[in-house]
């Protein structure tokens, strides 16, 4: 923050307290200035400014912090997501964690909320893995083609022999909690004794956990 008040201003907010400042009003780049010079002076020299500094306004400004935390945080139900069940627009389990962590703040100390929400957000993910299908679709051979051109007689061959390929569309990110309806998924589009290939599409998914790399490989050498 001094380097970049000194140079011109501040190119990225990735200071909270360059973040409230803006929201109070401060958009001067002398303000930005004054509160890298105030920062680094509390890091560098350790002076106890927190002793000079009136108790009624850094109350103010926390309060102010705070309440900016708890407006956005119960207003963000406007920006998540939702889904139908039984009719009903619900929001998304997210907004649920979110109030839960403000909550837990009234009565027990933050890092208790903060580990709370982290843990019910790693649950929230793991459910939502093992709940969503990672397979989009199931295509045989003969019924798709590659976007390559390939001449007439490659494909009358497909057309005829088509059907001894099977192709799975995976999607969302695979980890060890969809790792059980993958593998079912496997078996049942090898049961058929035509199907003699197997061809998994990666495009929809965006990551892979080493534990799901390893179930596939070992469904891999339970078909083969």
């Amino acid at each position: 923050s001094l380097f970049l008040g000194c140079t011109g201003g501040n190119l990225v907010f990735h200071k909270f307290s360059v973040i409230q400042l803006r929201e109070d009003g401060g958009t001067h780049r002398v303000a930005v200035l004054t509160i890298a010079l105030v920062a680094g002076n509390l890091f560098v020299f350790g002076c106890p400014i927190g002793a000079y500094v009136p108790k009624w306004f850094l109350g103010g400004l926390f309060m102010n912090t705070g309440w900016s935390f708890l407006r956005k945080t119960l207003l963000s139900y406007q920006t998540l997501t939702t889904f139908n069940w039984r009719g009903l627009h619900l929001v998304s389990p997210q907004y649920g964690i979110s109030t839960c962590c403000v909550v837990m703040a009234l009565y027990f100390s933050p890092t208790t909320s903060i580990m709370a929400g982290l843990c019910l957000s790693i649950l929230l993910f793991v459910l939502d893995g093992m709940t969503t299908s990672p397979l989009s679709s199931v295509v045989d051979g003969q019924h798709v083609v590659s976007r390559t051109k390939r001449p007439w007689w490659e494909m009358n061959v497909l057309a005829a022999e088509g059907d001894r390929i099977r192709l799975l569309y995976l999607q969302g990110q695979l980890f060890f909690g969809s790792m059980l309806q993958l593998t079912a998924n496997l078996e049942a589009a090898a049961a058929d004794s035509r199907i003699e290939f197997v061809i998994l599409s990666y495009g929809r998914v965006p990551f892979i956990d080493p534990s799901a790399a390893e179930n596939i490989k070992l469904a891999q050498d339970k078909m083969t």
